[in-house]
């Protein structure tokens, strides 16, 4: 991902946090939009920090209401700031106005001594909404506004579904093109991207290439599944005291992780997971060709 993060560096890297960028992150699920996410806060913290208040939030974890999304997250990383909160903090069931946002920013930021990067993981949750719909209109309007961008800027992390949404009146093209240069795909890994994944095991590890090439092959490149096969791999030859990972081990991995009852129920059943069910099938295809090939 060495292309993605060097456009997420610069985002940041602005003398003036005014002339720093909101960004639109999309790909596939399990294809490690969020991974990006959590290197960008932690590149923050560590090069931004004074300058940079920087807040994550899960759509799929706080809720889509516009107090749990946007207010509450930031008023968190503000446990000093009393009359803010004072302010802003709204009784539990109380909706609050998606045109106050604007406001409650510049005050936010203002509160802190500096700017807001709100980063928003799964935002297809509430694009998706039509309740939302004027929320989206605001937000979008937030991302363009002078004032605002002194305030806070925008990380949106989302499937490709987000290049098509149209809930704001805005056709596919107008909603997206509101970040430039700034809409960053992530897609598969490659070949050499698995490889070097494997390699960069804090352990000496003997890799044949049919190991690399099964690993890339039964996970099409999804960062996520190549991830939790590089785990289950290495405990294994941990477990065994070993330092090669064979292809046997990978194929040992896919009972591992058909059997897992939380990650095919988590799967079945939703059109947005077709590419993670496809996985699975393909996992499910090469442990049963092993099985006819063992007398």
């Amino acid at each position: 991902r060495t292309r993605q993060k060097e456009r997420l560096r610069r985002l940041v890297s602005e003398p003036e946090f005014s002339d720093c960028r909101s960004a639109l992150i999309y790909g596939f699920r399990r294809i490690g939009k969020t991974t990006l996410l959590f290197y960008l806060r932690e590149y923050i913290h560590a090069n931004r920090k004074k300058d940079i208040l920087c807040v994550y939030v899960n759509a799929q974890m706080t809720g889509t209401a516009i107090q749990e999304l946007f207010v509450k997250p930031v008023l968190q990383q503000l446990p000093l700031c009393r009359e803010l909160k004072r302010e802003w903090s709204l009784p539990d069931g109380e909706l609050r106005d998606p045109h106050t946002l604007p406001a409650f920013f510049q005050a936010a930021a203002k509160a802190a001594g500096r700017g807001i990067y709100l980063m928003i993981d799964e935002f297809d949750r509430v694009a998706g909404l039509p309740e939302h719909a004027v929320t989206m209109q605001v937000l979008a309007g937030m991302i363009e506004d002078p004032d605002c961008r002194s305030a806070v800027h925008f990380v949106i992390c989302g499937s490709k579904w987000l290049l098509r949404y149209e809930s704001t009146g805005d056709s596919v093209d107008q909603f997206s093109q509101r970040f430039g240069d700034n809409r960053i795909e992530v897609d598969a890994l490659t070949r050499p991207d698995i490889d070097e994944l494997l390699h960069s095991v804090p352990m000496k590890l003997t890799l044949p290439d049919e190991t690399v090439e099964r690993i890339w092959r039964y996970t099409g490149g999804m960062a996520w599944y190549a991830m939790l096969f590089a785990n289950k791999a290495v405990e294994r030859i941990i477990e065994g005291q070993r330092c090669i990972l064979c292809p046997s081990d990978v194929d040992d991995v896919i009972y591992q992780v058909l059997s897992d009852t939380n990650c095919r129920q988590f799967t079945e059943g939703c059109p947005e997971r077709s590419t993670e069910m496809r996985i699975l099938r393909l996992m499910a295809e090469n442990a049963n060709r092993r099985d006819k090939e063992i007398p």
